[in-house]
């Protein structure tokens, strides 16, 4: 269905504090796509879901796909 889900915590199943991690970043194989994603949005989060391939059920973290710019320090969303 083009939905992928992953996990966004360490080994004590809890999020990650920005104290842990600069940025996150997730590899969809079969879409060979990357996501990276900014501290400040995964760091309430223990889980995440993308919708690589569907128009209708587009993804609010569509915006972090290929968002190498996150992990330079440069400005943005």
């Amino acid at each position: 269905d083009g939905s992928y889900s992953f996990r966004a915590h360490g080994h004590s199943l809890r999020a990650y504090r920005a104290d842990e991690i600069d940025a996150l970043v997730a590899y969809v194989v079969p879409e060979n796509a990357w996501y990276v994603f900014p501290v400040k949005v995964v760091r309430l989060l223990r889980s995440l879901k993308l919708f690589t391939g569907s128009r209708k059920r587009r993804s609010k973290f569509e915006k972090y796909r290929e968002a190498w710019w996150i992990l330079r320090g440069e400005g943005g969303s």
